[in-house]
């Protein structure tokens, strides 16, 4: 017959995992307030940082609930594991209501647009162009529903300032042409380009 582990000690401020037996209470093993603190912290920081990756601005705050309610673990003023999972609720939902709105209008590409099918990208959208897009190159970027695109001009190169219309999508890749409606940047390259072309 297997011996049951012995039965810890719960200081104050520290989490103990439970798994439950028959009729009994088993720990698993027990974490200092320290730890905890520490364990929470650590799940902020990954938290605010997945927000980059994770459109919607709602994560950032799931993080700051977790470092803040990993700063009062790591003093002790949240002893439960039960307090502490509470407490990074209450805390996070506060943080959503009162600040989701300011950080959106400060950083607008994390409230991305994510359309439900691949094909609802909007052909003939125009777009600005933030970094020049090249025809036998990826390395161009556009700004589209707020978000900055990969982008590869299907017929000619478009410096940034221009603006350009979305005529397919590759992946997350907008493969665009110059919008013609939009001034022609004059510059001596162009003429050179011209000349030699």
């Amino acid at each position: 017959m297997a011996s049951k582990p012995p039965a810890s000690t719960f200081g104050p401020g520290g989490i103990s995992l439970i798994f439950p037996g028959v009729g009994q209470r088993w720990d698993m093993f027990y974490l200092e307030p320290e730890t905890a603190g520490m364990i929470w912290m650590g799940l902020g920081v990954v938290l605010i940082i997945s927000e980059f990756g994770i459109p919607g601005a709602v994560v950032i705050f799931l993080g700051m609930g977790a470092i803040l309610t990993g700063g009062l673990a790591y003093v002790g003023l949240l002893p439960s594991l039960e307090m502490q999972f509470l407490f990074w609720a209450v805390s996070s939902l506060i943080f959503v209501i009162l600040l989701r709105n300011q950080v959106k209008r400060l950083f607008p590409a994390l409230e991305r647009y994510s359309p439900a099918n691949e094909d609802d990208i909007a052909i003939g959208r125009t777009v600005d162009v933030l970094k020049d897009v090249q025809p036998h190159n990826e390395d161009g970027r556009v700004r589209y529903q707020g978000t900055s695109w990969r982008a590869r001009s299907l017929d000619r190169m478009i410096p940034t300032g221009d603006r350009a219309k979305i005529a397919g999508r590759e992946n997350l890749l907008l493969l665009v042409t110059r919008d013609q409606s939009f001034p022609e940047q004059s510059d001596g390259n162009s003429q050179q380009e011209n000349s030699f072309g």
